[in-house]
């Protein structure tokens, strides 16, 4: 899907390239990282992200790798300007995670041209599973509507990125860390809230599944 809001004869063009992503078996608290690049010719003044990751069907039904958590602001455009964080729905096979600066009169922040950054790092667990392959997606989604896309308030302009979704694929010898694509398994399990609480972030709605501290703001 391409730019949304107004055309103009420089636009920025956001991308993302989920790709393959390779994960062990049976096995809780892997850590995959998504990107996104700008390939326009000018800069996007976002405000906001609504993120909405869909596992397989989307319904938690099928025997797939579950999500247990979604940060999208620890090395993102968000890092230490995050106004608020809502996760609006924490489903074993979908999430849909909606962030601000501030509405209205927050931070506008900048992705240039030319720009590649972290979009989110995502939490997976694949306990009870030996191998398979599942899609991973952010738009043109099984189970929802809405697809994945960057907002700003202020001007009233909306940015869907050029999304090509990808699959999770389990590999059958344990100990494999494979860096492929866009979402190279990550040596990193420091994932839970504790890693985003300096950014003072309001959380809404039920403890994300598999999240083993249920600690709040």
């Amino acid at each position: 899907m391409g730019l949304g809001g107004s055309a103009m004869a420089a636009t920025p063009v956001l991308s993302v390239d989920v790709g393959t992503i390779y994960l062990q078996p049976n096995l809780s608290g892997q850590v995959v990282e998504l990107s996104l690049s700008n390939e326009g010719a000018s800069a996007a003044q976002v405000q906001g992200l609504n993120l909405r990751l869909e596992v397989d069907d989307g319904l938690g039904g099928a025997n797939a790798p579950i999500i247990t958590d979604v940060d999208p602001v620890t090395g993102s455009l968000w890092d230490g300007k995050l106004g608020s964080i809502t996760y609006q729905e924490q489903e074993a096979e979908y999430w849909d995670v909606r962030l601000l600066t501030d509405f209205f009169g927050g931070e506008v922040v900048e992705f240039g041209p030319g720009s590649l950054t972290r979009m989110a790092l995502v939490e997976l667990d694949t306990t009870g599973l030996t191998s398979g392959s599942w899609s991973l997606r952010l738009s043109d989604h099984l189970s929802r509507v809405a697809d994945t896309k960057y907002t700003a308030y202020q001007t009233v302009e909306e940015w869907y990125p050029a999304v090509i979704n990808g699959q999770l694929v389990i590999v059958p010898e344990p100990g494999t860390y494979a860096l492929l694509g866009a979402g190279g398994l990550l040596a990193w399990a420091g994932l839970r809230r504790c890693r985003r609480q300096p950014l003072a972030i309001e959380q809404d709605g039920a403890d994300r599944p598999g999240a083993s501290d249920s600690t709040t703001e």
